[in-house]
């Protein structure tokens, strides 16, 4: 294939992805059937690289998440799936009504905390961890928690704003989500 060929993939893929929010391996397969080994390894790096997520499946997260396949409320943070925005970690999560925020199983979590780790929050993660709702890096169930930034600070094991590393799939943050409907709540 030539660039224009990978190009017009790489944009039918982008907007699949954003229409659901990630893509599967199997999204790719579908729209790459003439490119060679090294093109679609090239293509899915692309995709990463620009934000698009990609699961080898869909994600229980997303398959068993409430109000998933709604249309989101223009400017609503809490019909929008959020996502972890730090390093490598994978989380997924949304605001509740009428507050705190809850993030879904299989989301990843670091295993060593930092020295600047609030010890509320080290306490939390042990509590967790001996629920066994913690285990191996990962959340074993969806797990509810105060605020976007306790449940952030919980995963990533540091101090961190909650509305600056969750993220929508367009990568907005929810702080940029929450001012939105702010606006839109005051009819500006």
């Amino acid at each position: 294939m030539n660039n224009n060929d990978i190009d017009r993939v790489f944009a039918e893929l982008t907007v699949l992805s954003q229409k659901k929010g990630y893509l599967v391996f199997d999204d790719i397969e579908k729209g790459t059937e003439d490119l060679s080994v090294n093109e679609v390894d090239w293509l899915t790096n692309r995709l990463l690289t620009s934000g698009v997520e990609i699961f080898d499946d869909v994600p229980d997260t997303i398959k068993n998440g409430p109000s998933l396949r709604q249309e989101k409320k223009q400017g609503h943070p809490v019909e929008t799936l959020l996502f972890l925005k730090y390093r490598a970690l994978k989380a997924t999560g949304r605001m509740m009504e009428p507050k705190g925020f809850i993030v879904y199983k299989d989301s990843e979590y670091n295993e060593t905390t930092t020295s600047s780790c609030k010890v509320a929050i080290d306490n939390r993660r042990r509590e967790l961890m001996r629920s066994g709702k913690m285990k191996n890096g990962v959340l074993t169930e969806d797990v509810q928690f105060g605020s976007p930034s306790t449940a952030a600070e919980v995963l990533i094991g540091n101090s961190v704003n909650g509305k600056i590393v969750w993220v929508d799939s367009k990568r907005h943050t929810l702080k940029q989500l929450l001012a939105e409907k702010e606006k839109w709540t005051n009819g500006k």
